[in-house]
């Protein structure tokens, strides 16, 4: 089964759409969670339009209590691969302030995790569930601990988690905060969790005049102006591979269950 690519946005932008209309190797999907209707200009990129009523009808909804709306792009998202089309075995979701070189970067992933469940930054563990760290005071969960959460503004998930998802979406009739979400249906369900050192650099905010040089090898959040991201591109194409902070140590770091 075919990898898909997922770009999740409010309005698509032309920036992003010249960009993923270059892809070869992937499907290429544009969620717009917007009233207003938008039409492709590319073939090879197909954009997804879902009324708020669908999606929360069917549970899915409040992934995110930081905004003031129960269903986003993120519910469209999930809701369509999960529900609506099935073909791809993994989807990568990516939202809009994600850098990344080109469609290498997530190839060379696929490459080196061609078989795992959910792929995202590091994760961290509430074993307890303790309501007074983090976000857990204000993320709904219907499932005993331990709870996990990670950054997912750019994550891989497979067919398996997504149809743990959407069950979850059909029992509870609604889902919760997507940083908790994934990393906990995951790990919860026995599935293959890996945390690719290519990841590492997607972090919520940060000091951009001490933040490293975005390289061709790894994604870089967040890098909000989009108009940067052609800017950034075009100053790699410059170089011979991106300059890449060395680590000391680095490992691969995986979570391995029996599938449920």
């Amino acid at each position: 089964m075919q990898t898909a690519v997922c770009l999740i946005c409010v309005k698509p932008d032309d920036i992003w759409i010249e960009f993923l209309s270059k892809f070869t190797h992937y499907k290429v999907f544009i969620v717009i969670d917007s009233p207003e209707i938008f039409k492709s200009p590319h073939e090879s990129i197909t954009y997804v339009q879902i009324p708020d009523e669908e999606c929360a009808a069917h549970g899915f909804s409040d992934m995110n209590f930081l905004i003031k709306k129960q269903v986003t792009g993120w519910e469209k998202a999930l809701y369509y691969f999960s529900l609506k089309n099935k073909e791809h075995g993994y989807v990568w979701f990516l939202e809009e302030d994600v850098f990344i070189y080109g469609e290498k970067t997530l190839l060379d992933i696929d490459y080196k995790y061609p078989k795992s469940d959910l792929l995202t930054r590091t994760y961290k563990t509430n074993e307890t569930g303790r309501r007074n760290v983090w976000h857990w005071a204000s993320v709904n969960i219907k499932l005993n601990p331990p709870y996990y959460e990670a950054m997912v503004c750019i994550c891989r998930l497979s067919q398996p988690l997504l149809s743990a998802i959407s069950e979850y979406a059909s029992i509870y009739k609604k889902l919760f905060f997507l940083e908790a979400l994934f990393p906990t249906i995951a790990i919860q369900k026995g599935l293959v969790y890996d945390t690719p050192s290519e990841l590492d650099e997607v972090v919520f905010s940060r000091n951009m005049s001490k933040a490293p040089f975005v390289n061709k090898t790894r994604a870089f959040h967040p890098l909000k102006s989009i108009s940067n991201h052609r800017n950034k591109r075009k100053n790699l194409n410059k170089t011979t591979g991106g300059v890449q902070r060395k680590k000391k140590g680095s490992k691969r770091r995986t979570l391995r269950g029996k599938r449920k």
